[in-house]
């Protein structure tokens, strides 16, 4: 069963390269970049089909959407010089925590 969770983890890393591509690919008006960023959305379609397989649809939804804010936050900071929005990145991190502590 935990193993949906390294799925969910594995989205939320592929979109955020995919992102990261996407957004380098318009600023630099570089298709390779786009391609790598619309491959990974296709993978996030297939990895998300898997997850239904172990845990439904809101579930997925929400535990996805979690990690890709922390990812992004992360990822933004990092790589675009973003400014992370704190307190939010704490209230994610409570909503994870409760996710889990609900579902055991």
């Amino acid at each position: 069963m935990k193993f949906v969770y390294i799925i969910i983890l594995l989205i939320a890393i592929v979109e955020a390269c995919g992102q990261f591509c996407l957004k380098k690919g318009a600023e630099y008006n570089n298709n390779y970049l786009y391609c790598i960023g619309i491959l990974s959305y296709i993978l996030i379609t297939y990895l998300l089909l898997k997850t239904y397989k172990y845990k439904g649809v809101g579930f997925s939804n929400l535990l996805w959407s979690a990690l890709s804010i922390i990812l992004a936050c992360i990822s933004g900071k990092i790589f675009f010089g973003e400014k992370i929005n704190y307190p939010a990145c704490i209230l994610i991190i409570a909503a994870l925590y409760l996710i889990n502590n609900n579902e055991e």
